[in-house]
């Protein structure tokens, strides 16, 4: 079954919330899934990944928070990995609030939010939970393998502000990983 993906520009408000930097998004981006319509209300940021290949753990893992109108979440996980500066996330860290409760409101006109997730059509995903408390169980995940670039300097900025904000790996207690294929809207 494949996610269809629906991401545009959109506003977002930039948040410290004390555990990582959060991005509020206005609603504007959706992704469907198993018959189910997801917005997105926010993406937010670990270093390192909380998630790995092979083993491996990435730089930093973008996540992707979506509900439906059932409040049920589904959520995107995207890598990024040290290499050429990513002029995407330039403007996110321009604005990145220094102290936990700061709050930047509308700090840009619009954030293309596709290009913050790689172009590749397939996709991890499995049945897990949220990876800070209260943990809740029952979510669907979807995670990107392909990792985007991240400059050194852009890296250190997050990390100067949350460095080691990662839930380590998780046992699979039986869960099962799948291959899901992307779809932008409008393709077939």
């Amino acid at each position: 079954m494949p996610l269809k993906v629906s991401y545009k520009s959109d506003t977002i408000d930039v948040v410290n919330n004390g555990h990582t930097i959060q991005e509020i998004v206005h609603a504007q981006s959706s992704v469907k899934y198993d018959g189910r319509e997801y917005h997105l209300v926010q993406f937010h940021f670990h270093s390192l990944s909380e998630h790995t290949i092979n083993g491996k753990y990435r730089d930093l893992e973008m996540h992707l928070v979506h509900k439906d109108d059932r409040e049920h979440l589904l959520v995107g996980g995207v890598f990024f990995q040290k290499g050429k500066k990513n002029g995407q996330l330039e403007p996110i860290i321009r604005h990145l609030p220094d102290k936990p409760g700061k709050h930047k409101m509308d700090v840009m006109a619009q954030v293309d939010v596709s290009s913050l997730v790689p172009k590749d059509s397939a996709l991890f995903s499995y049945q897990g939970s949220l990876t800070t408390p209260p943990a809740t169980e029952g979510l669907r995940w979807f995670v990107y393998p392909k990792p985007l670039s991240i400059s050194e300097a852009q890296l250190k900025k997050f990390r100067a502000l949350y460095d080691h904000n990662y839930r380590p790996v998780q046992p699979l207690n039986g869960r099962m990983l799948g291959l899901v294929r992307q779809r932008a809207k409008g393709s077939k």
